[in-house]
């Protein structure tokens, strides 16, 4: 009987014999460009069941796995793969025998697609190279891929050139701007093929002179000024360090944050030289500034004449008249004017000739407006002589302005007067030839004043400077009645 039940067990056992197996977790893994799996920042895995032994008998060059054989059980494969730098997706593929029996993974992997950000790319800065939170300037760099900065101008100087991929933080240490001026610098982030401008402006806040350079006469003046000034804005207090020059003296040495006008006495230049010294502006940080005085040699422009017309008032006035108006600044709304040959206004006529002005012709249309004169009508032209210089004893050359401007029509539009300069006697209106007169002179678009120039050569105290309109005997009305006004006439012996 015991042998009878061995052999039916071993029977048994033989007819229910295991059937070979070989099964991976998956037919698909979806890497990203660096490897790892999609989604995550882990490397890819996959378990293989088998109960049989079993090898891996091809695998792409580009995928490493830490099991490449193996014996019955389960095991889990990590998938190592290389970044994908070829610029596009890529495929493989993973075979695994045992017993004859086949498995198939395959792998698909994403093209590094480059992504570089730089935060901020324009920058401000004040002169002292910092924000004007008074915090360092920097910059943030988040990149795929390594990266480097490039064509930074010298005066902007990152704490770090290059960096690895990922976050990175960079400071950027600027030079004070000394210039004088605004500046605006930059460099360039490059990460792979990508590439981002970062522009940084620095401004002269904190500390800022204007102007920075002065030129000034042998005197230590500045022509046509009341005096030798320059300011100071500064956000905190200074000092002015003239030590190396003692013929500049700065009204004030020292101050506190705000705009601040500085007045400089500078003394004759007796040196018989050009000679140049400076002024440093030192805040309590440390900003520096600098103002740089140019001596020259050159003496003060000499006024020869001047007539401002400031005897044109009511005061000379009819009593009992209106007013005498403003036309030009009023753009002709005020027009009253008053003629000054007509005897019943008091004094008019004795102001003008006190002033040693005559009539260039026999006409009598010349009309006292408020602080200037007017001139001309319908079909009668004029223009006025001015008096002899009698200081010029010898032949000089100097510059006349004076500024000039037309009437217009009730309508506003202006009259079409041209104006012309000429002298009598010794002189020219031309350096290399004699020139007597100058016609057709531009004045202005109606009821605008605008300044002209006329150079003048070898006059003495001989020449006679008339200046008339151009058009004389005209007889047409409207815009063709030639009327215009001048004022501020003055003559300069330029300085040399």
């Amino acid at each position: 009987m015991l042998l009878i039940a061995g052999l039916s067990f071993g029977a048994c056992s033989d007819d229910e014999k295991t059937d070979a197996y070989l099964e991976a977790s998956t037919d698909l893994i979806n890497l990203d460009y660096q490897g790892l799996w999609e989604g995550s920042n882990e490397n890819a895995s996959f378990e293989l069941g088998a109960n049989v032994s079993w090898k891996v008998t091809s695998v792409n060059e580009w995928i490493t796995l830490n099991h490449m054989e193996g014996k019955r059980g389960r095991t889990t494969i990590f998938i190592t793969a290389e970044e994908n730098l070829t610029g596009e997706d890529r495929e493989g593929l993973i075979i695994i025998e045992g017993n004859g029996l086949y498995q198939f993974i395959d792998i698909y992997q994403t093209l590094k697609s480059e992504e570089l950000t730089v935060r901020p790319t324009s920058i401000t800065v004040t002169k002292s190279g910092k924000l004007e939170s008074g915090e360092q300037a920097s910059i943030d760099i988040e990149t795929n891929s390594n990266w480097e900065i490039t064509e930074c101008d010298s005066w902007i100087k990152p704490d770090k050139m290059t960096g690895k991929t990922g976050y990175t933080a960079v400071n950027l240490d600027v030079e004070q701007n000394k210039t004088g001026n605004v500046r605006t610098g930059k460099f360039i982030v490059v990460s792979g093929s990508k590439k981002t401008e970062v522009t940084l402006t620095q401004n002269l806040e904190g500390l800022k002179v204007n102007p920075r350079t002065i030129e000034v006469n042998i005197e230590g003046e500045i022509e046509g000024e009341d005096a030798v000034k320059f300011d100071i804005d500064a956000a905190e207090s200074w000092t002015i360090d003239n030590s190396a020059t003692s013929w500049i003296t700065p009204s004030v040495t020292n101050g506190d944050a705000g705009n601040t006008i500085i007045t400089l006495s500078i003394s004759k230049n007796g040196t018989g030289a050009v000679r140049t010294g400076s002024l440093k502006v030192i805040t309590t940080s440390g900003l520096e500034d600098e103002v740089i005085v140019t001596q020259t040699l050159r003496t003060p422009a000499t006024i020869l004449y001047y007539e401002p017309f400031d005897w044109c008032t009511n005061d000379i006035n009819k009593p009992g008249s209106a007013d005498i108006q403003d036309p030009v600044g009023t753009n002709g709304k005020q027009g009253t004017t008053f003629n000054l040959f007509d005897k019943k206004y008091t004094g008019a006529k004795e102001a003008f000739e006190a002033a040693g002005l005559t009539c260039s012709n026999s006409e009598t249309s010349i009309y006292i407006a408020l602080g200037y004169l007017k001139f001309g009508k319908t079909k009668v032209q004029t223009g006025i002589t001015l008096p002899a210089i009698t200081s010029l004893q010898t032949a000089t050359d100097a510059v006349m302005t004076f500024d000039v401007s037309t009437c217009c029509t009730g309508s506003l539009v202006p009259d079409k007067t041209k104006i012309t300069v000429e002298i009598t006697g010794e002189g020219s209106l031309s350096r290399n030839e004699i020139v007597k007169k100058i016609d057709n002179i531009d004045t202005s678009d109606g009821y605008k004043w605008n300044e002209r120039t006329v150079n003048l050569y070898g006059i003495n105290a001989n020449t006679r400077i008339t200046i008339r309109s151009t058009q004389q005997g005209m007889t047409d009305a409207g815009a063709d009645q030639f009327r215009w006004f001048v004022d501020n006439i003055k003559i300069i012996q330029p300085s040399n």
